[in-house]
């Protein structure tokens, strides 16, 4: 998280980064499997993103109202899953290490909250649409992940849950004193077919 404050004629206003909630959906095709290992080919869509919320201030620095930002980032994600798993009869442990290419396809920003500042809301949203529309088309990250197979719940169709940690390896955006690096949080729940 960064904070940020600026100075106009008739206020301050302060911004903080933070990120979104997002979602994504994913196939998976296992093309490798052992006793004790998988690969998987993966597509899908994932959206990520950030949000930043905007106190303004009078003069005197007393609160005069809050507004914020919500900037919505879509990539196709492109990926190759390797899991080392312990198989049981109910359950099967694994662990997943799943180098991945984001292929940016754009984004969407909307405002909400108090809009009596629009000359620095439009000012921060000009400044974010400039940032987002000039990402790096791909990204490159690894996800590394905890789940489990959970065997007999549903007849012959494998339930998953995952939590995956999803690190970009390179900036989406770096210029101008700005850098931008998406880092994800997922929780993952599937069926094997």
């Amino acid at each position: 998280e960064e904070y940020y404050t600026y100075l106009t004629d008739r206020y301050n206003y302060y911004f903080d980064n933070y990120g979104r909630l997002g979602f994504d959906v994913f196939l998976s095709y296992d093309f490798f499997s052992n006793k004790s290992f998988v690969l998987s080919a993966e597509t899908g869509f994932d959206q990520k993103g950030f949000k930043t919320d905007l106190d303004f201030t009078n003069k005197e620095g007393n609160p005069t109202g809050t507004a914020t930002l919500s900037t919505v980032l879509n990539y196709l994600d492109i990926s190759v899953n390797g899991k080392y798993i312990v198989r049981g009869k109910s359950a099967s442990p694994y662990f997943s290490l799943t180098p991945t290419l984001g292929v940016f396809l754009g984004n969407s920003i909307s405002s909400s909250g108090d809009n009596s500042y629009p000359d620095a809301i439009d000012l921060l949203t000009q400044v974010t649409e400039a940032v987002t529309d000039s990402l790096n088309s791909v990204s490159f990250g690894v996800k590394v992940g905890l789940g489990v197979e959970f065997n007999e719940i549903i007849k012959n169709s494998p339930l998953l849950f995952e939590v995956r940690w999803n690190p970009d390896l390179t900036q989406a955006y770096n210029k101008n004193g700005f850098e931008l690096r998406n880092t994800t949080l997922e929780f993952n729940l599937g069926i094997k077919f």
